[in-house]
């Protein structure tokens, strides 16, 4: 069953990354095709989506090829088929929910803006795709089952009955939870309104800029802020669910930026991080440490250490230093350090210490705070970036 997660990437993910990397090649980044091929690779490299997809045994890299194969045909003007292609993520994994704000707004906007030249010729066909394809999904449920299936499946896609808690996730919920006991104060009807207000203040600042402006530079960094709001302030979170701002977050590193390139490779770090105490529950710390180690060596990110052989008198071939691994700005080069630090502790604490018995959870619940403030730090960096290329006066297209 495990070669069957290893094709479907094969067939579906991988075709997609490289089919978005060479668009942007082509009309953005104007990178050549080599560079486009290291930028692909680096983007299939992602350690979390390996370790959880085949260490985990999981079929996520599905979900997230057809988003990836929605995105190409947006960016390619065939909104019809972009709709067909994320119908079909959501029918495949609900969590592709995460995106939709992003998909709508975009494509709402290209079909009423200007008013002047409405089309509605456009917005009839993605209407009529959306249901369509949705029709063709739900007819051997209901044929089997009739229409009572679809409130099962309806009810699986929301499992608001389960909590708001389904584990320690270094999401909003999990990280405050510490200080407030957010179940001995509200409801569960009160939580799901609150998880809602939050995560629409959340995704607000990216739906409401790629409505007003439907740029194509602009997309992936929606996505990217949407996903990640929707990862930290929605109902029900599991650890595995940073895979999806995950998949936007690693796209950007076809804005060629060497500190865009540094923050996303301290993010991918941190999301890994984040799934430490799953990924150790599964029996995966060997592959966990092999693949961190070998990502970030891929990324130029242990370039440093031979400069500390240098200064050591240890031979090494002389070269220039890859890629920076710290973002030129002093504040974002201190979180980083400090955040890398601060985990490295928490791994030396957790291997030889156990918790104190009045604390079981102690190593654990450090790992969520240290991975939600992380995340949240990268969020508000994602959106200062999109109003930053928002209003910029380049060419958005």
């Amino acid at each position: 069953m495990r070669i069957t997660a290893l094709l479907s990437e094969l067939f579906i993910y991988i075709p997609a990354v490289l089919m978005y990397t060479r668009w942007m090649g082509r009309y953005y980044n104007k990178a050549s095709p080599i560079d486009q091929t290291i930028i692909a690779a680096a983007i299939l490299y992602q350690p979390s989506l390996i370790i959880i997809d085949h260490g985990h045994f999981q079929y996520n890299s599905v979900m997230l090829g057809l988003s990836l194969f929605a995105i190409v045909n947006l960016l390619e003007n065939n909104y019809a088929l972009c709709s067909v292609f994320f119908v079909l993520a959501l029918g495949f994994k609900q969590m592709a929910l995460y995106y939709a704000p992003i998909f709508f707004f975009y494509l709402l906007s290209v079909c009423i803006f200007p008013f002047s030249k409405m089309n509605l010729l456009r917005l009839v066909s993605i209407g009529v795709s959306v249901l369509f394809t949705f029709v063709l999904m739900f007819l051997p449920f209901v044929y089997k089952g009739g229409f009572g299936q679809i409130i099962q499946i309806l009810i699986r896609v929301f499992p608001f009955d389960r909590g708001i808690f389904e584990d320690k996730v270094a999401n909003f919920w999990c990280a405050s939870n510490v200080i407030v006991k957010y179940r001995k104060i509200f409801t569960q009807d009160q939580l799901k309104k609150l998880s809602l207000l939050l995560t629409l203040a959340g995704i607000a600042p990216s739906s409401i800029t790629i409505f007003i402006k439907p740029s194509k530079k602009l997309f992936t960094w929606c996505l990217a802020s949407c996903s990640l709001a929707f990862y930290l302030f929605s109902f029900q979170v599991h650890e595995k669910s940073i895979l999806l701002p995950l998949m936007p977050i690693t796209l950007l590193l076809n804005e060629v930026d060497p500190d865009v390139i540094s923050m996303v490779c301290w993010i991918a770090n941190i999301a890994l991080f984040s799934m430490w105490p799953l990924l150790k529950r599964d029996q995966l710390s060997l592959q966990y440490f092999v693949l961190g180690i070998l990502s970030n060596w891929l990324m130029g990110n242990l370039s440093w250490i031979r400069m500390y052989l240098r200064m050591a008198k240890i031979p090494v071939l002389a070269r220039e230093l890859a890629t920076p691994v710290l973002p030129h700005n002093l504040f974002w080069r201190f979180v980083i350090i400090s955040s890398y630090t601060l985990a490295t502790l928490l791994h030396i604490l957790d291997y030889f210490f156990e918790p104190p018995k009045q604390l079981p959870h102690l190593w654990v619940i450090s790992n969520v705070v240290l991975s939600f403030g992380c995340f949240m730090l990268f969020w508000c960096w994602t959106n200062y970036k999109i109003i930053q290329k928002a209003t910029s006066k380049v060419k958005a297209n």
